[in-house]
């Protein structure tokens, strides 16, 4: 049986990872910003989507990486109903530009959903991909699974 201790390196262990892939998509050994990248796209998605595909996606992150997605997150209030790419881009930047004004925030849409891609089902890939306006679609669809 795992103790507890065990259970929290494990999922400091997967958080860790998934950090470091976002960083290696973005070219940075920044890990603290490839953090804030992660959570500004999940928070942005968890923004958009409807309830059961945010709880459908929430259940396949690693137990840390599922706290930066619900992090301050009101399920009372409906999605944003932002349907364009221009929406989502300026949301992103707006929770990124305290930690790099020059951030190309395409860049750092394109390296969190490369990530999401690499570990969430296929299936679950071509739910989500199918509740984005058009552009952020566009981009979901290649940048993972």
């Amino acid at each position: 049986m795992a103790t507890t201790s065990t259970l929290f390196d494990h999922a400091t262990h997967e958080a860790h990872l998934w950090v470091n892939e976002v960083a290696s998509e973005l070219g940075t050994d920044d890990k603290r910003f490839a953090m804030h990248v992660l959570r500004a796209v999940l928070h942005g998605l968890r923004d958009r989507l409807p309830l059961d595909p945010v709880a459908h996606l929430s259940s396949q992150l690693p137990l840390l990486i599922r706290g930066l997605f619900f992090e301050n997150w009101n399920p009372h209030v409906k999605p944003a109903h932002h349907h364009q790419f221009d929406d989502f881009a300026a949301a992103l930047y707006a929770e990124l530009r305290g930690y790099d004004e020059t951030v190309d925030v395409q860049d750092a849409i394109r390296a969190g959903f490369a990530v999401l891609g690499a570990h969430i089902s296929l299936g679950e890939w071509r739910k989500i991909g199918s509740t984005l306006p058009r552009e952020l679609a566009a981009l979901w669809e290649n940048s993972g699974a």
